[in-house]
């Protein structure tokens, strides 16, 4: 079993580093590219689909897939763009790849999380936050 655990700033939420490629660049047993760029991602269990920022679409010439109502952030609702993509997190000596992954593009707040993760991915294992400040995610 594929397993992620760390530590997380209960004021900042669970961060960790992942990879977003184009789906055409990978699948289970095929390396990722060595230009791909590890983003910070966001943990998010109140986010249904995971959402990706304008500069990853832009960095990785992601061409849209369709568009979708979505609610995104406390007020704003609207149209966003939707695409596909291979997402690759880090996985203690595996990798947990999720491809052909359907993903949203929203702007996020200037920082430097460029990847809010959501129930689609959390969905496919067990996510647990502790008080203790661990959490550990399970495929």
């Amino acid at each position: 079993m594929a397993c992620l655990t760390g530590q997380f700033d209960p004021k900042k939420g669970v961060g960790l580093q992942v990879i977003v490629i184009p789906p055409t660049c990978s699948a289970h047993g095929v390396e990722v590219p060595p230009s791909a760029v590890p983003r910070l991602a966001l943990i998010d269990t109140g986010t249904t689909t995971t959402i990706i920022t304008p500069q990853i679409v832009q960095e990785l010439g992601l061409q849209p897939t369709g568009r979708m109502r979505a609610l995104v952030g406390t007020m704003q609702s609207g149209p966003v763009q939707t695409y596909c993509v291979t997402l690759v997190l880090p996985m203690n000596g595996e990798t947990g790849v999720f491809p052909a992954l359907e993903v949203l593009e929203a702007p996020l707040e200037d920082g430097p999380i460029q990847v809010l993760l959501g129930l689609d991915i959390l969905s496919r294992g067990v996510f647990t936050m502790s008080c203790d400040g661990h959490f550990t995610f399970s495929l």
